[in-house]
């Protein structure tokens, strides 16, 4: 390994081109390989020399375009789910699917999920007897 391989691969560990959410994800492992390279500096006879060095160098700068990846897809992943429509919740019973009269119900009488809705409270004296359920839509 040369001084010039050595000096390359630090060059792909500079984060100042990248936008600025990207820069926050690569800006760590350019201060990391900066202070790992102050450190081992002074114990070897030269980083140039070292294959163990090069090696950690070119994992480290595997990791950090993982990680520059990781940022990318969980902000497109997050534009995409602040694009949907907003998921609705409603409260419908189970037996009769009906809504409008659980609203009425719930209007007028504060009506709780597990409670038959207002057609179905009257199919109780029949056995069938609707519950409300939680329904995203």
């Amino acid at each position: 390994m040369s001084q010039r391989d050595y000096q390359n691969l630090l060059m792909f560990f500079e984060y100042q081109h990248l936008p600025p959410k990207l820069q926050e994800v690569s800006k760590p492992f350019c201060n990391l390989t900066h202070t790992l390279v102050e450190i081992l500096t002074p114990l070897s006879s030269g980083l140039d020399e070292n294959p163990e060095f090069l090696t950690g160098l070119r994992k480290l700068l595997e990791a950090k375009d993982c990680f520059v990846r990781a940022k990318l897809l969980a902000d497109k992943f997050r534009e995409e789910m602040e694009a949907r429509e907003p998921v609705k919740k409603v409260l419908r019973c189970n037996v009769c699917g009906d809504q409008s009269s659980l609203r009425a119900a719930a209007d007028s009488a504060g009506v709780a999920e597990g409670k038959p809705c207002v057609m179905c409270s009257r199919k109780e004296t029949l056995g069938l007897v609707g519950h409300y359920e939680l329904v995203l839509l």
